[in-house]
């Protein structure tokens, strides 16, 4: 589909909004209409919508390190950042695409809805991660011409002079340009929170982001639509806040009925198990099991987190092949006692791995001491590329064992 939306994003780029590259706005439809649709800006004004599938793309890269997969997406990749640097203007902040939205929302200007403001936090926020994953393809990618490492230089420039995600005096992600108030704060979209999600730019290294991202959270509610109950699910289990996940899980999974009158608060399931939202979108049934799969495996800031969001009262469980980035697969099986997990990867790798909240630096030949009791050691023993093997003492805590196998099976590939 981004293959064939290349032509028209080319001529929407070009023939509206003067660029070059690609620019799709959001009401793609089976004949790969590129341009925007006749309605309000708050809905109808949104030229990211590759921009914002390019995410999803080199993520997938990010998964099977796919250096033929890598080559087939660069050219969106490409055309949508020449798109997004042509778009932007300069701010009191920095550069920023510009006029620009926050999808559906709305700030008070004397009172009055307004949707369009000099800049916003998701506009900028997918330019930002559109020219980190080019600039990080790159690296990937070998024989670019001599065009493609001119724009790689000029999204290098590009990158350093963005405006980054802004604070509010309350502590919140800003959503525009200025401390506007919105309109409705509890908004059942989440768009000013794009680097906690689909992103990697709030994470437990940037611990000030992760905060304002929460208060941001919590200002806004748990409830919303379907699909929306499963934003927030998602973005709790990236805060690592189990419990709050739990929750949002209670409210997606509320019986609706079909023949009641549904609104854009109070979502949950039909009798079918469809997502109740007016209309029905497949998005929250899609979205359900990623968010649970967040809540068991993240791999988005650089580690391999097992069980990062485990709530209390799942006392015993398991998973297999769930996927992390880095071509790595990860299987685990918990109790209340322990937790026994295995990773599979396709070429010899090195990791930073994080179980319950405990580091490990996992690499060729490293020993490790660190567990939940302080008083107590582990020491890991590795044989290359076969089993890598922690047993911690019985004392408190789960103890755990790990097992680290070099190839992955066929059937998994």
């Amino acid at each position: 589909m981004n293959e064939e939306l290349l032509a028209p994003g080319h001529d929407a780029a070009d023939r509206i909004l003067g660029c070059r590259g690609s620019a799709v706005f959001h009401n793609v439809d089976l004949w790969r209409r590129a341009l925007p649709a006749n309605g309000e800006p708050t809905w109808a004004f949104w030229p990211f919508g590759q921009a914002w599938m390019c995410r999803n793309l080199f993520d997938e890269y990010l998964f099977n390190q796919d250096a033929a997969y890598l080559s087939r997406i660069w050219p969106i990749m490409r055309d949508n950042a020449r798109f997004c640097m042509d778009f932007l203007s300069e701010t009191e902040h920095g550069l920023a695409p510009s006029p620009a939205t926050s999808p559906e929302n709305c700030f008070l200007v004397n009172r009055e809805p307004v949707s369009v403001a000099q800049s916003s936090e998701n506009a900028t926020a997918i330019v930002r991660n559109l020219l980190d994953d080019l600039i990080q393809a790159s690296h990937d990618l070998e024989n670019l011409d001599e065009e493609d490492e001119d724009l790689v230089r000029e999204a290098e420039s590009v990158r350093s002079q963005l405006v980054e995600t802004r604070l509010g005096a309350d502590g919140r992600i800003l959503e525009w340009n200025d401390e506007f108030v919105e309109s409705d704060p509890r908004h059942r979209h989440l768009s000013h929170l794009y680097e906690l999600h689909p992103s990697a730019g709030i994470t437990a290294k940037t611990p000030h982001l992760e905060e304002a991202a929460r208060k941001s959270l919590e200002v806004r509610g748990d409830d919303g639509s379907g699909w929306s109950i499963v934003w927030r699910m998602i973005m709790w289990a990236r805060l690592r806040d189990a419990e709050h996940a739990k929750r949002i899980i209670g409210m997606f999974l509320r019986p609706v009925d079909a023949n009641a009158e549904t609104n854009l608060l109070g979502g949950g399931v039909y009798d079918s198990g469809l997502c109740a939202h007016p209309p029905f979108q497949i998005d929250g049934n899609l979205g359900f099991p990623a968010a649970l799969s967040e809540m068991l495996v993240q791999s988005h800031d650089g580690w391999i987190r097992i069980l990062p969001a485990l709530q209390e009262d799942w006392h015993e469980g398991n998973f297999h092949a769930l996927r992390a980035r880095g071509g790595i697969q990860v299987d685990a099986t918990w109790t209340d006692q322990t937790v026994e997990y295995a990773l599979r990867c396709s070429k010899p790798t090195e990791i930073t791995l994080n179980v319950l909240g405990l580091i490990w630096d996992v690499s060729h030949c490293l020993r490790i001491s660190h567990s939940r009791d302080p008083s107590s050691v582990n020491v890991l023993r590795y044989i290359r590329y076969e089993t890598l093997r922690t047993v911690f003492p019985s004392g408190g805590g789960r103890s755990a064992i790990f097992l680290m196998e070099k190839e992955i099976p066929a059937i998994f590939q």
